[in-house]
């Protein structure tokens, strides 16, 4: 929400000024009239009158000068919404990218009846949520690999994602850097390369990467204009993976490491199983590229018409300490 310029401040309370000028005049007047007529004081009766035309005034210029949107109101401005630098290859909402973790940890069923379900649903909703954005995905264990470039064939993407599940890469592990950089690489390398773009990390969280190759994909993200979001699955409580052992039989999310990703580029976290943050994030479209960016309007102020409501108050009470002092005087 921004205020307008000091110049213009200066230029609007000229107006109030300026009538409290003029009713300073009047009351000198007054004055001198109450004086040749024995009648000293006769200006004291109009000063809450006027003390009340020019607060009416004043509020009037605020409600004129205060600014008519205040912050973002979409989930999406809390839950992240899912914005993306730059446009698509044709324009309009940026490429998607989705980065879908297969290792066997997604097996897991913390959350019913896995996390890789909860996990594949959330990705179809993010595909299908908007049929003017190009969507591409990759899948990641120990190293990653492109299913689908960027394409306005959602049905294929969802192909690829009703065909996946934990162990579809041979090669396991987790290595979130990896499944990371194989998306930005496709956002450089595509139709709108050098347009940004967004990505969403689906895992839940647990990976066995170096912090520095995470720490160099998210610096690669922000160069880029890429925004990464995460949705997480799984809890921290953890469970364990079937058939597999697992850090002693147990593999627990890692909400803070993907809130660390999410962080870094300006993104945002949003649980699989939240259905509304889900739907704020498909339809977000594009926005901010990065922290700092511009953002979109947001919910009307209400500084405007409160302003207004007080300077209309200013006015009847005016009107009202008139009434009254007429009455007095009779």
């Amino acid at each position: 929400m921004t205020w307008p310029p000091s110049g213009a401040w200066l230029l609007a309370l000229l107006l109030p000024a300026a009538v409290a000028g003029v009713d300073l005049a009047r009351r000198r007047r007054l004055a001198r009239l109450g004086a040749a007529l024995g009648l000293p004081g006769l200006e004291r009766a109009e000063r809450p009158r006027s003390a009340l035309v020019v607060a009416a005034t004043l509020l009037g210029v605020l409600s004129v000068l205060a600014p008519r949107q205040g912050e973002p109101s979409s989930p999406a401005a809390t839950a992240g919404g899912l914005r993306g630098g730059g446009a698509g290859a044709e324009g309009g909402v940026p490429d998607l990218v989705l980065v879908a973790d297969v290792s066997l940890s997604m097996a897991a069923g913390d959350v019913r009846p896995d996390r890789w379900s909860a996990a594949r649903r959330a990705a179809l909703r993010l595909a299908l949520g908007r049929e003017d954005r190009r969507v591409g995905l990759v899948a990641f264990a120990a190293y990653a690999y492109v299913l689908v470039p960027p394409t306005r064939d959602l049905g294929l993407v969802a192909l690829h994602l009703d065909g996946l599940d934990p162990g579809a890469v041979t090669a396991q592990g987790s290595d979130l850097a990896a499944g990371l950089e194989a998306a930005l690489e496709v956002l450089a390398s595509g139709d709108a390369a050098g347009d940004g773009g967004a990505v969403v990390l689906l895992s839940d969280g647990e990976g066995f990467q170096e912090d520095a190759a995470l720490a160099a994909a998210l610096e690669r993200a922000v160069s880029g204009g890429v925004v990464v979001h995460a949705v997480s699955v799984g809890t921290e409580e953890g469970a364990g993976v079937p058939g597999a052992e697992f850090q002693g039989g147990v593999t627990r999310a890692r909400l803070d490491v993907l809130r660390r990703i999410a962080a870094g580029t300006g993104g945002s976290v949003v649980d699989a199983a939240d259905g509304a943050g889900l739907a704020a994030l498909a339809d977000g479209g594009g926005g901010a590229a990065a922290p700092g960016a511009s953002r979109g309007p947001g919910r009307p102020s209400p500084w405007p018409p409160l302003f207004a409501l007080l300077a209309l108050a200013a006015l009847l009470a005016e009107d009202a300490v008139g009434r009254l002092a007429a009455r007095a005087a009779r």
